[in-house]
């Protein structure tokens, strides 16, 4: 908790959205005591070339744990929220280009278009 204030909703710690409980929509959970760890597998599958199309390509996983709390007697491993998601990305000239499905332990799903970086 910042400031030890719980009543302050724009100090709470907002998870959701790509690589960040990546089933959830963006944003979606929010509280004042907050836990994330991820694992992700970034894979490059192309290397680039001649043309503008051609730039490296990458299709990775990632897999998320974590949650959002109002009390902190209330975090445990037991009500960790786990999802995971499947992306593939380019390295363009305009920057990085996600395109991602995220599905979370509920059957929830979510999916993202990003261009830029995602953390």
């Amino acid at each position: 908790t910042v400031g030890g204030s719980q009543t302050n909703v724009r100090t709470y710690f907002p998870l959701g959205g790509f690589l960040n409980l990546s089933g959830v929509r963006g944003d979606t959970l929010a509280g004042p005591q907050y836990a994330i760890g991820r694992l992700i597998y970034l894979h490059k599958i192309g290397n680039g070339g001649e043309g503008i199309l051609d730039v490296p390509a990458y299709v990775g996983v990632s897999l998320e744990s974590g949650n959002v709390w109002m009390q902190r007697s209330q975090m445990s491993f037991t009500s960790l929220r786990t999802d995971a998601s499947v992306f593939v990305a380019a390295d363009t000239y305009l920057g990085p280009v996600y395109l991602a499905g995220g599905y979370d332990q509920s059957g929830s799903t979510a999916f993202y278009l990003y261009l830029g970086h995602s953390f």
